[in-house]
């Protein structure tokens, strides 16, 4: 299957995921610093994710859904109105994780995290996580195919240009490469 808009959202959330791996061994070394600077780069991938969504694809949807379709405007809505509610909690739990970094990082920079404050942290993470997956299949098995349903094949282009353009064009310091960088 050539590249599309659906298969380039795909393979952002397998980079997502990605950056979220690289958070643990920041936090299992107790390293504020390099946890921080992977978390600067998710947030930023997330984001740009985000903001692609919203502006691009739901907006699309919206405007393209057939009158007489099977998905009904309510539960286009209510599709939309979930995944905009996960993607706060994503932004809300990770400003949370970046809030107890940098408390940690002020209190005394040298020393490592404490392993109370690693957990607590987890624990904003881990609750991404879990939404994360049910919301990432609601997005894959229920907007993306409605989008190659309703979309013409110029529009669904028209969306993966901007996409890319908006992925290829964050601060080099987010890029997913610039997140592996030690240092």
């Amino acid at each position: 299957m050539p590249p599309n808009a659906t298969t380039d959202l795909v393979t952002d959330h397998e980079d997502i995921n990605a950056l979220m791996d690289r958070l643990d061994p920041a936090l299992e070394a107790g390293d504020p610093e390099a946890a921080l600077r992977q978390l600067d780069v998710l947030w930023a991938r997330l984001g740009v994710h985000i903001r692609s969504e919203h502006l691009l694809t739901f907006e699309a949807l919206r405007e393209a859904r057939p009158s007489g379709s099977d998905v009904s405007e309510g539960e286009l809505e209510e599709t939309h109105l979930r995944l905009r509610e996960d993607h706060d909690l994503f932004m809300r739990e990770l400003s949370a994780v970046a809030k107890l970094l940098k408390e940690h990082r002020g209190i005394n920079e040298d020393a490592p995290m404490p392993a109370g404050m690693t957990d607590h942290v987890r624990e904003h993470l881990d609750r991404v996580l879990r939404v994360l997956d049910t919301h990432t299949g609601v997005e894959e098995q229920r907007g993306y195919p409605w989008r190659e349903k309703w979309l013409s094949p110029e529009k669904q282009e028209m969306i993966r240009e901007q996409m890319r353009y908006q992925l290829d064009n964050v601060p080099a310091r987010f890029a997913l490469e610039a997140g592996s960088e030690e240092g």
